[in-house]
């Protein structure tokens, strides 16, 4: 009963924007780790792939971690006390995972998500493909109840992996009357291709650009959120607003390729191998939630991936010297304090950084983790109304570190307006506008940066407006108390606050504005 709770928190909560948020959430996600090392320091993949992200990815420190917490989530699949080779281990992973799928599905039938709603639901057509023959009477319930969960979902992809892992042709005849019937009830087609089949179409195309930028390694792993933003810019539809980033490729070929070009294309082709000669049967569902959804981008998609596949692995055909683990005693322990030597340097700075970010402390978040470039940023935002050349420094390095992120730019176009240098703030503002499709925020400002030319700087003030309109009522009526009308904290939405003076005056950031104002 202990294991089965412990997992199913592990799923549900790592992996979930709360998930690593939380410092106590952070430092159980690096103990998973540090427990996972035994299970892969001793592999020769391990290390290639390791030697790969630390070469090749473009925010290291950040792919560097990102790459130990999926890893190590996936190794948890291979510890003895899940992958044994009991007489009984069959029906207790089975009855266990069972659980956590059918709390799962509940969770979702009742809005009650932690992550992207019905994601983890994905895997259960993998899971019923792994541990359930094709529908038969004795397990006719259990499909039935995670077919009707899955329809009630809103993962098509997941409804229509479900039903190729049936495998009837009666069952095919359904589904395309409950296809219909589902498009009827709580889809308009036309809704359905606009909202979800041509965005889907736009991520594709940016991601192929983005592919074919870095097409041997990659972006980094880990980095798609933070990469993306500068190749979409032939889609604004994407842009707009801060929550409106988009975190994965929308098909795990498109994700993969991005992040790891053909490195990450082959390793997905090598977990189809390995399925093949291994699992046949969960093939199709698992080629159609790749195809259709991206189920390998956070690590609670690793740890299901790992619990559901790696009992399963047990040949490895022409990759068997990959997997095969070092044997020389010298290089096992070699290994393993190399491996954790790296764990315990990325993790104790992130986790001291992280504890000094949560406690506000920000000079000493910096100091204990330099690569974050979240830190320099918050830093940065909150240094513009008082100190605003040390804000400029801090938002140049965070640009530094993750150069595709719209709102380090305009905070910097900001700071830049702040200590006059306007051309520099242009570019940086131009920059935001370009990744964030017009934000009206950074119209605003960047009407600011061409105070001297008329026509440009009423342009982008009017859209500005229109793009949102709660800006005119404050430039327009300085009695609003800006603080209270923006709700700004550092968890609330930085955009508002960062050019904004605390207090009841709005902060202009050009002598000449406050003067003329």
């Amino acid at each position: 009963m202990l294991e089965f709770l412990i997992l199913f928190l592990s799923v549900y909560f790592w992996g979930s924007p709360v998930g690593l948020s939380v410092f106590w959430g952070h430092l159980g996600a690096s103990l998973i780790s540090l427990f996972s090392l035994k299970n892969l320091y001793s592999s020769f993949i391990f290390w290639l792939l390791l030697i790969l992200v630390i070469i090749t990815a473009q925010e290291k420190r950040l792919s560097l971690e990102y790459f130990l917490l999926a890893v190590s989530f996936f190794a948890l699949g291979a510890d003895s006390s899940w992958n044994g080779d009991k007489t009984n281990s069959f029906e207790k992973r089975k009855k266990i995972l069972l659980g956590i799928f059918a709390l799962i599905a509940i969770a979702n039938l009742f809005h009650f998500e932690l992550s992207e709603r019905g994601s983890l639901l994905l895997w259960i057509p993998v899971f019923l493909a792994l541990y359930f023959k094709p529908l038969n009477k004795k397990n006719l319930l259990i499909y039935l109840l995670f077919g009707l969960c899955l329809f009630l979902s809103n993962k098509l992809t997941a409804f229509i992996a479900f039903v190729f892992c049936v495998r009837s042709v009666l069952v095919y005849g359904l589904s395309a009357i409950l296809f219909f019937i589902y498009f009827l009830l709580k889809q308009d087609l036309g809704i359905f291709l606009i909202k979800s089949f041509e965005p889907r179409l736009y991520i594709m195309k940016s991601s192929f650009f983005g592919f074919i930028d870095k097409p041997l390694f990659g972006h980094g792993f880990g980095t798609f959120a933070l990469d993306f933003p500068e190749y979409r810019f032939h889609a604004d539809v994407l842009g707009g607003r801060i929550s409106e980033q988009v975190v994965h490729g929308h098909s795990l070929f498109n994700h993969f390729a991005f992040e790891v070009g053909i490195v990450g294309l082959l390793l997905i082709a090598g977990l189809l191998y390995l399925l093949f000669i291994n699992a046949k049967q969960t093939l199709l569902p698992f080629l159609v939630i790749s195809f259709c959804d991206c189920p390998l981008f956070c690590f609670n998609q690793y740890l299901l991936c790992g619990l559901l596949f790696i009992p399963f692995i047990k040949r490895f055909g022409i990759l068997e010297r990959l997997f095969v683990p070092a044997s020389n005693m010298f290089l096992k322990s070699a290994f393993f304090l190399t491996g954790l030597f790296i764990v315990l340097v990325i993790y104790i700075q992130s986790l001291l950084g992280h504890y000094y970010y949560d406690s506000g402390d920000l000079n000493n978040a910096i100091k204990s983790d330099k690569y974050n470039p979240i830190y320099y940023f918050t830093r940065g935002a909150d240094l513009l109304s008082t100190n605003s050349v040390q804000s400029e420094t801090d938002l140049l390095k965070s640009v530094e570190l993750a150069p595709s992120v719209s709102y380090f730019y305009g905070f910097l176009g900001a700071a830049q307006l702040a200590n006059n240098k306007i051309v520099d703030a242009r570019r940086s503002l131009e920059k935001a506008i370009r990744l964030d499709g017009q934000d009206g925020y950074w119209c605003l400002l960047y009407s600011y940066a061409n105070y001297n030319d008329e026509a440009k700087f009423k342009k982008y003030q009017n859209l500005a407006f229109k793009k949102n309109p709660e800006i005119r009522r404050l430039l327009f009526n300085p009695n609003v108390p800006t603080p209270r009308f923006i709700g700004y904290s550092r968890f609330g939405d930085v955009r508002l606050a960062g050019f904004y003076r605390s207090g009841e005056k709005i902060y202009f950031p050009l002598p000449v504005l406050k003067n003329n104002q």
